[in-house]
């Protein structure tokens, strides 16, 4: 097994006893013991860690499950690190698109393995060619940037996204707020991605929500009834997005002049 020499972090809860087993055993199989997993319980947090209170209890713990990360980040004078969310699937040769994509990590910078988002035009100014078929672009916008569901960080972005949204204010994945506020310098998108999702229910609904009678039936109506039909929905979306990619002449706002 080729191990990976960036440090790798994933978020889950043990009160998640499926996700979380799912990618204790998935990271195993990719590196061995080579990684650790942080999860905070959003439900169970201070008031003094939250500053936008409309945020959900999901929100706040996956928010403030990345910023720990961050903070350990800073704390071990980490240069970069991998960070995984509990519903990737990765493929077997992740450690060496690790290894390809050093060359191009920026201490300030964010680089996406999986960009599950709503940006839909990547710059193919200063794109990289990569082996496998698969390219760095800058997306054309900080909006442009999605999930945080894999993604490569490094320390001063880390530094700079605990210094912008704590307590928290947004989610973990608003980079445009974190671009605006200048957390990261710069950001960039491995396309296409060689990380898909496993079809888990979502953490990040209201609590509130699953205690109803409606949002109960709901629930089980989407892990039995609904279930095939989910995975083929999210099959169709994912093709959908990727037909959908624009690649632009133009430089990207958040590109680093040569």
């Amino acid at each position: 097994m080729l191990s990976s020499h960036i440090p790798v972090f994933a978020v889950s809860l043990p009160r998640f006893r499926k996700r979380y087993a799912y990618i204790n055993g998935h990271l195993a199989a990719r590196f061995g013991n080579g990684y650790e997993i942080v999860g905070i319980y959003g439900a169970e947090v201070g008031a003094d860690s939250v500053a936008d209170q409309k945020l959900t209890a999901g929100q706040i713990g996956c928010a403030l499950s990345h910023l720990a990360i961050y903070r350990m980040i800073v704390e071990r004078n980490i240069p970069h690190a991998f960070i995984v969310e509990d519903d990737v699937v990765l493929p077997t040769n992740i450690c060496q698109i690790l290894e390809d994509l050093r060359p191009y990590l920026s201490d300030a910078g964010v680089i996406q393995l999986h960009n599950w988002g709503g940006g839909e035009e990547y710059s193919n100014h200063m794109a990289v060619m990569l082996p496998g078929n698969m390219s760095l672009y800058y997306p054309m916008r900080p909006s442009d940037l999605g999930a945080t569901s894999a993604y490569i960080i490094g320390r001063e972005a880390a530094r700079g996204v605990l210094a912008a949204n704590y307590p928290v204010r947004v989610s973990a994945d608003n980079w445009e707020f974190f671009f605006k506020h200048g957390a990261f310098e710069t950001a960039r998108i491995l396309h296409p991605s060689p990380i898909s999702e496993k079809p888990f229910e979502t953490t990040v609904l209201p609590t509130t929500y699953r205690k109803t009678y409606l949002g109960k039936a709901i629930l089980l109506a989407k892990r039995s009834i609904l279930f095939p039909l989910f995975m083929v929905r999210r099959k169709i979306m994912i093709e959908k997005r990727r037909r959908k990619v624009k690649l632009c002449d133009r430089p990207s706002e958040i590109s680093i002049s040569p």
